[in-house]
């Protein structure tokens, strides 16, 4: 039967010998020496063990692969119902105008700018346009 033995660092730590200005070297875990590089400061300024940060992430992303998965996979679902629904009324919003009538080729004028609009609206807003203009 083999046992495990614990990293160095942590024999270190644990053992009686070790002052406490020596134990702030290194990290909570006892693992690694908070030095250098392997120092990853806060946005409120502490310090952490880049080694045990990297480690802990490496852990959260294996244990919630699954999860994470298929939250994008639904997050993806969503995204291509809405960009159809998008796409289902804007097809109507061509087929009809503002007020609901509907525009095929026989109700739909052509504006010399090239924007289409309702024959029946366009008459209508002339009818008020010249009733406005013929009493002044």
């Amino acid at each position: 039967m083999t046992t495990t033995r614990p990293a160095p660092a942590l024999v270190e730590r644990q053992s009686h010998d070790v002052t406490e200005e020596q134990a702030e070297r290194w990290c909570r875990r006892g693992l690694h020496r908070m030095e250098g590089d392997n120092i990853a400061r806060s946005a409120r300024g502490g310090r952490q063990c880049r080694a045990c940060k990297v480690e802990a992430a490496r852990l959260w992303r294996e244990r919630n692969a699954e999860r994470v998965k298929e939250s994008n996979h639904q997050r993806y679902l969503a995204d291509a119902e809405r960009r159809r629904q998008y796409d289902r009324d804007r097809r109507q919003a061509l087929r009809r105008c503002r007020r609901g009538h509907v525009q095929d080729g026989a109700t739909v004028y052509t504006r010399p700018d090239g924007r289409r609009e309702c024959r029946r609206c366009r008459r209508a807003r002339q009818r008020v346009w010249r009733a406005r203009h013929k009493e002044a």
